[in-house]
């Protein structure tokens, strides 16, 4: 064969060759299947779970009771009630605008109302200044007031009374009715039996009684008591003095 007259060789095209895909395997899937509850825990489950939420309950109440308690008893912390102090209230002196009488001679003194009257014509005694007598009155109302009294005599007496205290001095104040001139006396003695009505301070006898009328209404009869107790109130035995006086102020 002329190799000049060789036709030219055309290229044979080959079909695309296709791969397919090896088949998957596909796993069906799994039901999963329901465990199997025996009959006895089904009928029984209401009832445990009820128990449990119970139990639960009761123990979050009692953690909770003691965690209160426990915090109360940190915070509560008793609160000092406060004390409230008053002053005292100043009472007022009744006898601030009374008058004073003053008898040197024998060491004594008091103070009487304005309302009361004074007479101290008798207040140096006689001529050896024995048996001093001071008297006040108001209305019907008297009393007298004895110092240094020398010679007294008569019969003692019972006399219905209760302790008095004159200026430190412990005594009795006592009380009868007289019949003789319809009057109340009030006074004051050392004894309340087989006594002469009379009372001794510093080696010496005085003598103080207050009267008045019984038909006097009770409040009548109470103020003037009154004032006559305000008045006792007052008395005083005063140091001895060298210039003897006597003057109401």
């Amino acid at each position: 064969m002329d190799p000049n007259n060789q036709q030219p060789q055309v290229p044979v095209q080959m079909p695309p060759i296709v791969q397919t895909p090896p088949p998957v395997q596909t796993t069906p899937p799994v039901q999963a299947s329901s465990p199997t509850i025996p009959p006895e825990i089904k009928k029984s489950s209401p009832l445990l779970i009820i128990a449990i939420v119970l139990v639960v309950v009761a123990l979050i109440s009692v953690a909770a009771y003691l965690i209160g308690t426990k915090f109360l008893s940190r915070k509560a912390v008793p609160t000092p009630t406060p004390v409230i102090t008053l002053a005292p209230t100043a009472t007022p002196d009744p006898t601030a605008d009374w008058k004073i009488y003053k008898n040197s001679l024998e060491n004594f003194s008091f103070k009487y109302p304005l309302t009361w009257t004074i007479d101290t014509k008798e207040e140096m005694g006689d001529e050896r200044k024995e048996n001093i007598k001071v008297l006040l009155t108001k209305d019907q109302a008297k009393i007298m007031i004895y110092a240094n009294m020398v010679g007294i005599g008569g019969q003692g007496q019972n006399y219905e009374g209760k302790p008095f205290v004159l200026d430190g001095n412990n005594l009795f104040l006592f009380r009868k009715l007289n019949t003789y001139d319809s009057t109340q006396t009030v006074g004051i003695t050392d004894s309340l039996t087989e006594s002469l009505g009379v009372f001794r301070v510093g080696g010496k006898t005085y003598s103080i009684t207050f009267s008045y009328p019984i038909n006097y209404s009770q409040t009548e009869a109470g103020s003037i008591e009154k004032e006559f107790n305000q008045i006792l109130s007052t008395f005083e035995f005063l140091e001895v003095s060298t210039t003897p006086s006597a003057t109401p102020m």
